[in-house]
């Protein structure tokens, strides 16, 4: 007595043939840059428009050098103590 299992499935045709997807980002590069070239203020909005991410960015960092830390402990003696700890095994 032999017993054989069902296939489990039969592998399907792939519905997007392998030629479309460079042809996809062909046309989009080319669209994007045609846009850019017919109308400017969708490549480089008014700066204005723009979200202030360096004052962010700084501001972030400036809080993060003087005013972070756990109670007595500043990032800058938790990120020194790491790198002390870390000169062991490489040392």
């Amino acid at each position: 007595m032999s017993a054989r299992a069902p296939p489990l499935a039969v592998p399907a045709a792939p519905r997007w043939p392998p030629w479309r997807t460079p042809a996809l980002a062909l046309v989009l590069v080319l669209g994007t840059a045609w846009l850019a070239h017919e109308v400017p203020w969708t490549w480089r909005p008014p700066r204005e428009a723009l979200p202030p991410i360096r004052a962010w960015v700084t501001a972030f960092f400036a809080w993060l050098g003087n005013d972070a830390g756990l109670s007595p402990l500043t990032v800058r003696d938790l990120t020194r103590g790491l790198s002390w700890l870390l000169s062991f095994p490489l040392a």
